[in-house]
């Protein structure tokens, strides 16, 4: 069952791992779940500056592409970026 079959209309998050293997949604984003994806009442998403250690926040706009409005940001522990580099493949 996805979400949209499910009736969710709610916000999302999208986690820094997926915006990543999706290329930023490019690779998943067709009529129907860009259409879906609109209806929500919002889209977020984070991502990790890790040279600077940092989790940068967004919030996903939808329309003929896809666009970032940062909203937030928050240091990254040493510990945290360690994970990220070895868990998020290198652009």
């Amino acid at each position: 069952m996805t979400l949209k079959n499910a009736g969710y209309k709610n916000s999302l998050l999208i986690h820094v791992r997926i915006w990543i293997a999706t290329k930023q949604l490019s690779e998943i984003l067709n009529d129907e779940i860009r259409e879906y994806l609109k209806s929500l009442k919002e889209i977020r998403t984070f991502t990790a500056d890790l040279q600077n250690k940092l989790f940068i926040f967004h919030k996903i706009k939808i329309d003929n592409g896809v666009k970032l409005e940062k909203y937030a940001e928050e240091k990254l522990t040493d510990e945290h970026v360690e994970l990220l580099k070895k868990s998020v493949p290198p652009k």
